[in-house]
């Protein structure tokens, strides 16, 4: 790739980055509008038609199964940066990402493996949560299959759009979850596969 290719190259992904964030800005405005809208005069909030209420912070719990990845250990460290970046402006301190742990390995969700570096515990994925899910709730990754077992491969910024299109993480800033959501992809290639047009797809 020559540098003339480089710099078509930044300025289509500029570019693109320019379509999501108007995209998703506008989405935002247009639900904000509504429920203040509802507030005013007294009705709930109608979304497909179906009355919902206002969006909540999602629990730790289910940050840490969206995050972790399948396939190898990771340790404490690892597991609470991954949670802080996907919960841009978070604070999480690692006695409650400890003790959240432990709740998943009670719940046969993770394991215990062995002991890295610094005598340092790591720990691995077994198996997802027994529970059904609005889309909504889903962990990244399985809202992710969802919409691309309907459309079929997307890129990245292509699939944000059409989960928030969807009300999946409506009010998250569009780095964040554009960025959330390739790190998904990527830590779960066993389930997804990315073509050289950088579409993601099922794999």
């Amino acid at each position: 790739m020559d540098a003339y290719d480089q710099l078509r190259k930044a300025a289509r992904e500029k570019r693109d980055q320019a379509i999501l964030e108007a995209r998703l800005e506008c989405q935002r405005t247009l639900h904000t509008i509504k429920a203040l809208r509802a507030r005013i005069t007294d009705k709930p909030l109608i979304e497909n038609g179906v009355a919902v209420d206002e969006p909540k912070r999602r629990k730790i719990i289910d940050v840490i199964c969206e995050v972790m990845p399948q396939g190898y250990a990771f340790t404490m460290v690892e597991l609470q940066d991954w949670v802080q970046q996907s919960e841009s402006g978070r604070a999480v301190d690692r006695e409650t990402l400890r003790t959240l742990l432990h709740t998943l390995k009670n719940e046969g969700v993770v394991r215990r493996v062995a002991r890295a570096g610094h005598n340092a515990v790591t720990w691995e994925y077994v198996k997802p949560r027994s529970r059904e899910l609005a889309f909504e709730a889903m962990l990244l990754p399985d809202a992710a299959a969802v919409v691309l077992g309907d459309t079929g491969p997307l890129r990245i910024m292509e699939l944000v759009v059409a989960l928030q299109s969807r009300g999946y993480r409506r009010d998250a800033k569009a780095r964040t979850l554009l960025a959330a959501a390739g790190a998904a992809l990527r830590r779960n290639r066993e389930r997804f596969s990315c073509d050289e047009d950088r579409r993601w797809g099922l794999a």
